[in-house]
């Protein structure tokens, strides 16, 4: 997960057009903790996760498979 979690904030704040800094002030998330992220040397919890996608304006969803 942590490949994929780090890779999605990436690109996705990339998409976004935010820095670490920007997305730090939208979400109240240390910019050095959101960096650490990206650099997969942290995982973060699916809370902190949603809440990074969401100040992006994207969302999570868990679809139900066949």
């Amino acid at each position: 997960m942590d490949f994929y979690a780090s890779q999605i904030l990436y690109f996705s704040r990339k998409g976004a057009k935010l820095t670490p800094k920007a997305l730090s002030e939208k979400t109240g998330i240390d910019k050095s903790y959101i960096s650490r992220i990206e650099n997969e040397l942290v995982q973060p919890t699916v809370e902190t996760f949603l809440k990074l996608l969401q100040a992006m304006g994207l969302s999570f969803d868990i679809g139900k498979t066949a």
